[in-house]
């Protein structure tokens, strides 16, 4: 019982045309073919599909198969509805010789083939052989890729650095700049999914992958804004009397009440318009002067609000020192505040004294934070990929790169400028991988990551299997 190979194939030979004649399909993959021929396994023979994926007009074309291999008749053979005129020669063992003409240019499936597989044989790239001539309604010639110089393709560390795309957190990163990684993202996937895909296409979908990720860009993910002091403060100085001070000093404090109250009402301020618009409030407070006809009257109003502020502050926020200043300020305050017999003397100098204290006041450094997430993710991807693959010394750079990172990665001080200056490195390293073997024809050792438009253009030497059945009318 004759023996059927048990897998899919897709062999792919092409009608090449300049890359301008299918830049205009955007949103699809962009192929340096026309005509593309895929070669399946049914379980029931082999099934031949010539398929254009741009239109042509005709044709005269020679397939030469390996007749050990695969076997076929006329009847086998069948043309679409698209193909108006077409004659088929299968009389001579290991070639078919197709010709066909349509009135209109023809797109989609062209001709369908059935191959009988003998027992034991196997669908290699050598099974088929294509020339000819094809051309499409300007009646320009189509030049047919021989399956002998099938472009060898590398998904691996595309496939690499997509899988460790997606172990990224997208609460770590700024709306936009994941919105690009999803894109490039998408992008690898289609053509990783694409069998067709060339190596252009494939360096190209790594390229914008890499600058995704290393493009991603920390969000705020500083502690909530505080208000808590500013809003006391402001409540506080309502308490308040217009009537105890001067008209200038009163109408600065609305004034800075008033800007106090917006910044408080603003679901956007960031804590440097909190603290300013506090500052300001504070100073606008200390400024204030008792008007003519307050009398002999101690007023303890000012120091008192100022004095209830301050406790609401977080020592754990500022410097020892500074604090320590604060503290000693708060203490003389509340000995004056509880002071019956102090004079206003004493209560303005205990008010001028917390106010220095409280803008003398410095915060604590705290380290900057760092997000290691995007190199973690491109180190782990680097290191599924296989030495055997790439030349020695892009190799070489790859394991340095490596190195690097991995120090980084360890290094529990590490500056985000570090971590994002190894991740820069590692990615040009992936990038810059060449494959073993890439120049043994062509002399060709391009990266596999190819940054320009140019990279595009070269994969019009990738090659596409077409086989085509013609059409016969029943007798």
């Amino acid at each position: 019982m004759r023996k059927i190979i048990a897998v899919l194939l897709s062999l792919t030979l092409c009608l090449m045309l300049p890359v301008s004649a299918f830049a205009a399909e955007s949103d699809d993959l962009a192929y340096p073919y026309d005509v593309c021929l895929t070669v399946d396994d049914t379980g029931d023979g082999i099934c031949v599909e010539l398929t254009a994926l741009t239109a042509v007009t005709d044709g005269v074309v020679t397939i030469t198969y390996d007749a050990e291999a695969v076997t076929i008749t006329e009847e086998d053979i069948k043309a679409a509805d698209s193909v108006d005129m077409y004659s088929v020669n299968a009389s001579e063992q290991g070639t078919v010789k197709i010709s066909w003409i349509s009135a209109e240019a023809a797109q989609g499936t062209l001709f369908t083939m059935g191959f009988v597989l003998a027992d034991g044989a196997e669908i290699t790239e050598d099974t088929f052989h294509l020339s000819g001539d094809v051309r499409d309604a300007d009646n320009n010639v189509m030049t047919l890729a021989d399956p002998s110089n099938r472009e060898k393709t590398d998904k691996s560390a595309l496939q690499a650095l997509y899988d460790a795309s997606l172990k990224l957190s997208e609460s770590a990163y700024t709306s936009d700049s994941w919105a690009a990684l999803v894109a490039a993202q998408e992008a690898a996937l289609a053509v990783l999914e694409d069998d067709w895909a060339t190596q252009a296409q494939i360096d190209s979908a790594l390229a914008v992958l890499a600058d995704a990720i290393a493009g991603l860009v920390l969000a705020d993910t500083a502690a909530e804004v505080d208000k808590t002091a500013l809003q006391s403060l402001y409540s506080a100085s309502l308490l308040l009397t217009q009537d105890d001070y001067t008209a200038d000093s009163w109408a600065a404090l609305v004034a800075a009440q008033e800007a106090a109250l917006a910044v408080l009402e603003d679901a956007d301020a960031t804590q440097e318009e909190v603290d300013a618009a506090w500052l300001a409030l504070l100073n606008a407070i200390n400024g204030l002067e008792e008007a003519e006809n307050a009398g002999d009257t101690v007023n303890k109003d000012a120091l008192l609000t100022v004095y209830e502020n301050s406790l609401k502050l977080d020592e754990e926020s500022y410097t020892e020192d500074t604090w320590a200043t604060l503290v000693e300020a708060q203490e003389a305050a509340l000995a004056v505040l509880e002071d019956a017999d102090a004079t206003q003397e004493e209560v303005d100098a205990a008010l001028e004294a917390l106010i220095a204290a409280l803008q003398g006041l410095t915060e604590k450094e705290t380290a900057a934070q760092t997000n290691k997430d995007a190199l973690q993710a491109a180190y782990e991807s680097s290191l599924t990929l296989e030495e055997s693959s790439y030349t020695e010394d892009t190799w070489a750079a790859l394991k340095e790169a490596q190195t690097a990172a991995l120090a980084v990665l360890e290094d529990t001080d590490a500056t985000q400028e570090e971590i994002d200056a190894a991740l820069s490195a590692l990615l040009t390293a992936i990038g810059s991988l060449v494959l073993s073997g890439t120049s043994d024809k062509t002399g060709d050792t391009t990266p596999i990551v190819a940054v320009s438009l140019v990279a595009l253009a070269a994969a019009a030497a990738v090659c596409c299997l077409v086989v085509m059945k013609a059409k016969r009318e029943k007798r």
